[in-house]
């Protein structure tokens, strides 16, 4: 039973609120001396989230938040990230032709001219997925976190429409074993199984799941002949060690993880004759050229360790994930082959507050990531006998950074909290390749090397007041920013010139109501971009 706080103009406001909560259901019982009287026993369990780098119920986050459990997302029949597009409100995930790049917007923020930089940034138990990665398999998911809105003070770069942050279920001492099989049309079909079972009871667990998922495309070659083009099979597994000796303030996990895809698509249909599915190969392309081919390979590991100390916990978090990927295909007259390599680390390291009844909460971490990408990129004109373009190039870019974030209950209904982080970021590329001058047909050769560096330092403040048990209004200032760099697909001496960062400001006020079998949020928010990276050319 809780007593709420008197203001101003509060008879009205309660009038108001009243009336919404009877609307919606909600379980106000009776009024006593200006106070609204809740039974608790009829509200739905306090959701508790992670997204913000610290245990706390999702009522009281100040900001949009979307939690999905693992029932949810096998409701939906939710097998990888594109998939999310379906059941996450306000977020848009959908194909651009490869299963490299999906396209994604949430909040007017999209991807759809930037394939290395999505518009959300994924996170796997910590551990931010590289670009090339965004679209993959779910594996014994256990919880779904999406933040709208920039989130660049706890996340750093390319948090510009939000977060998406996916935690993975642990193995425990309890024994589970799981096996799930489907099929659709076209022959499309999907195999899953899940082994978790105590290695030593009370101290050392594991587990291990895998995955396989075949969904063949409806588009016919008729140069090759092939049928069943456009889409996608691909074959994922992951193993867990976890430490956590029963009693003991600490733990430590280990997980390893591999994915492979392979894929017949970026294949294109004339607009005049989408109803045939036959794919477009301009007349006189040889057979050998005419296969639509990707293939992408992943690997991912994490060791993490947790160490408990009462009102703080300390957590240190490591990852390395490394992909190829191969890619070729016709369009026109062409014929492109795109191979790539992909590799990337990153440490954190942060001390977060704990438990109930504080008079403040805190965050405080230490950060860096660093990415390296080789790429090959040849352009062929087959029926002229001749190469347009074949570059080879190598880019590499570091990310360190510092942050903090502290919460104040200035009352049992009212929260004030604030945030900062200070970012310096590093790009150096280097490449070197020939191009087509049409005009004299004669190979042009070009390159460059070149190194930037930046510092950024973004802020966020925000404020929750609760009205009652059932309805809380939060406002938020947020920011967040896409480093500087370099094109990651150079193709001419101008791509040795970086580009400056970009930056966007958020300004978001919103409520959120928990009640009698319902829960929501309702939000307003403008964002502005200043300096946006866009695709030229």
């Amino acid at each position: 039973m809780r007593k709420m706080m008197h203001g101003v103009a509060y008879p009205l406001l309660r009038t108001a609120v009243a009336a919404a909560c009877a609307a919606w259901g909600s379980p106000v019982l009776a009024q006593e001396a200006g106070a609204v009287i809740v039974d608790e026993r009829t509200r739905l369990a306090p959701v508790i989230v992670t997204a913000n780098k610290r245990e706390q119920t999702l009522e009281s986050v100040n900001g949009s938040v979307v939690v999905l459990e693992q029932s949810e997302l096998d409701d939906a029949q939710v097998r990888s990230t594109q998939d999310l597009g379906r059941i996450l409100p306000g977020v848009q995930m959908a194909g651009s032709g490869s299963l490299h790049y999906p396209l994604i917007s949430v909040r007017g923020v999209t991807s759809a001219q930037d394939f290395y930089n999505p518009a959300l940034t994924l996170y796997v138990d910590g551990v931010p997925q590289m670009p090339i990665l965004v679209n993959q398999s779910l594996v014994e998911v256990e919880r779904v976190e999406l933040l709208k809105g920039p989130q660049g003070t706890l996340y750093g770069k390319s948090a510009e429409g939000g977060v998406i942050n996916v935690t993975t279920r642990q193995p425990d001492n309890t024994v589970r074993a799981r096996l799930r099989t489907g099929w659709s049309s076209r022959d499309g079909n999907v195999l899953e199984g899940t082994l978790a079972l105590p290695l030593v009871k009370e101290m050392l667990y594991a587990s291990v799941a895998l995955r396989h998922d075949n969904a063949p495309g409806d588009l016919h070659n008729p140069a090759t002949g092939a049928s069943r083009q456009g889409g996608v099979r691909s074959s994922s597994g992951m193993v867990k060690l976890r430490l956590a000796p029963s009693g003991a303030g600490w733990q430590a996990s280990l997980a390893a993880g591999r994915e492979c895809a392979r894929s017949s698509q970026d294949a294109y249909v004339a607009f005049n004759d989408i109803g045939s599915r036959k794919i477009y190969v301009q007349s006189g392309m040889p057979k050998s050229l005419a296969d639509f081919s990707q293939r992408r390979c992943g690997d991912s590991q994490s060791l993490a360790a947790v160490y408990d100390m009462g009102p703080w916990k300390l957590s240190a978090l490591a990852g390395w994930q490394q992909a190829e990927t191969d890619r070729s295909y016709v369009f026109g007259p062409y014929y492109t082959a795109q191979p790539e390599n992909w590799r990337q680390d990153m440490q954190e390291i942060r001390l977060a507050s704990q438990g109930p009844g504080r008079a403040w909460d805190g965050l405080f971490g230490l950060y860096r990531q660093a990415t390296g990408q080789s790429r090959r990129y040849r352009n062929d004109l087959p029926l002229f006998g001749v190469n347009a373009i074949d570059t080879r190039s190598h880019n590499e870019t570091e990310s360190v950074a510092a942050y903090g974030d502290l919460t104040w209950h200035a009352t049992d209904a009212l929260d004030l909290s604030g945030g900062m982080r200070w970012s310096r970021d590093r790009a150096r590329t280097a490449f070197g390749g020939t191009a087509l001058d049409f005009a004299t047909f004669a190979q042009q050769p070009f390159g460059g090397t070149n190194s930037t560096g930046e510092g950024s330092v973004l802020g966020r403040l925000s404020a929750g007041y609760r009205l009652d048990p059932v309805w809380r209004l939060y406002s938020s200032l947020t920011q967040g920013y896409k480093p500087g760099g370099y094109n990651l697909a150079p193709s001419s001496v101008a791509d040795a010139r970086a580009f400056s960062r970009e930056r966007a400001t958020s300004v978001e006020v919103g409520t959120r109501f928990n009640a009698q079998h319902v829960q929501g949020s309702i939000a307003a928010y403008r964002i502005d971009i200043k300096d946006a990276q866009l695709y030229q050319g």
